[in-house]
């Protein structure tokens, strides 16, 4: 079904954009809040999958993000990088975190509470 459907999009959009096989998700937060989720699948996510993470962005206890299609987080004021497992195959998922509301150190504790790897930077 996933694979018929990024087929379908794809057929529908290659005159005026071309086709990829990979799509990234954003939900980004206040800078009081100090970071932003990104996923990146491959194929793309259905419309189903999209709008749970979209409603999760939406419910958040931090706040409310904004949910973006095919943007990625700034790297701007960014301390690191936190790529988390994902369940989905195909997926990879990550968060940027940013000063001032963290640290390099401080972003790296909130990613390895995560089960994260973090990256410097």
């Amino acid at each position: 079904m996933r694979a018929s459907l990024v087929l379908s999009v794809c057929f529908a959009t290659l005159l005026l954009s071309g086709c990829s096989n990979t799509q990234t998700y954003t939900c980004a937060f206040s800078t009081s809040v100090g970071y932003c989720w990104e996923w990146t699948a491959t194929p793309p996510l259905t419309v189903t999958e999209s709008n749970a993470l979209a409603a999760s962005c939406s419910a958040a206890t931090v706040g409310t993000g904004t949910y973006l299609i095919g943007g990625t987080c700034t790297t701007a004021n960014r301390v690191g990088l936190c790529t988390i497992p994902y369940p989905s195959v195909g997926v990879t998922y990550q968060w940027s975190v940013y000063s001032p509301a963290y640290t390099a150190t401080t972003g790296q504790t909130l990613c390895t509470a995560q089960g994260g790897t973090w990256t410097a930077g």
